[in-house]
């Protein structure tokens, strides 16, 4: 199973957004040099600049069709989890100016989190279903971010709260509900959190390690050479 480990503590706060301007829901944060990315929920993206010092500087922002819940960068790409509306590809090879360059869309598949290796991503999403089918796990090649293609799907029977992915290795915060009979005639809708990790050796079986009960449902996951880490 996963051992557990004491939590980081960590230290002051060295960047914010300016005292005027607040964001209603920041869902994923990416960062490459001076430039972070936010999926920033129904506000679409969001671009900011680091200073040398003071507060954020917002460089840019995009509305997508649906809302942003993800972001991964890939390349001069970015590629945001768009919740019903599927993937996103936005050219963000000028960060003060970017453009959504295409869409992918997933048919029954509500897309909350993404993870991106090489020239393979993969998606998952929250779709509820007390009766255990949960999402799909998507695979998507993305070798010509400008059109991405479909290579699979497995199922999952979850849904996704947060992954993360380090080469063969997937791990996956999840949360798995079904029925279960409390009386002659009660049905209540039961679950729990859970840590999954996949070996995506052969990424069309990927084959589960692990999957270990949480207390509390997970709403980050990242893998730091031999660590993981939950939020």
């Amino acid at each position: 199973g996963v051992v557990a480990q004491d939590c980081l503590q960590y230290g002051v706060l060295v960047r914010t957004l300016p005292a005027d301007e607040t964001i209603d829901m920041a869902h994923a944060v990416v960062g490459e040099a001076d430039i972070i990315y936010v999926a920033a929920g129904a506000e679409g993206l969001l671009v900011y600049q680091i200073p040398d010092s003071g507060p954020l500087f917002r460089l840019a922002e995009l509305d997508l069709p649906g809302t942003a819940y993800d972001v991964a960068l890939h390349g001069t790409y970015l590629l945001v989890a768009g919740g019903t509306s599927g993937l996103y590809v936005v050219d963000v090879g000028a960060p003060s100016a970017p453009v959504l360059a295409t869409s992918l869309a997933t048919p029954g598949n509500d897309v909350r989190e993404l993870s991106v290796i090489g020239d393979e991503a993969y998606l998952f999403g929250t779709n509820w279903a007390c009766e255990g089918e949960g999402s799909d796990l998507l695979r998507v090649d993305i070798s010509n971010p400008a059109t991405p293609q479909f290579l699979g799907a497995s199922a999952a029977g979850a849904y996704a709260t947060a992954m993360d992915r380090s080469e063969n290795l997937l791990a996956l915060g999840i949360a798995e509900y079904w029925w279960e009979q409390m009386g002659p005639n009660w049905f209540e809708c039961v679950g729990h959190a859970a840590l999954r990790l996949l070996d995506v050796t052969n990424p069309a079986n990927p084959a589960v390690l692990a999957n270990d009960i949480l207390y509390e449902m997970p709403a980050g996951v990242a893998i730091l050479g031999d660590h993981l880490y939950l939020a």
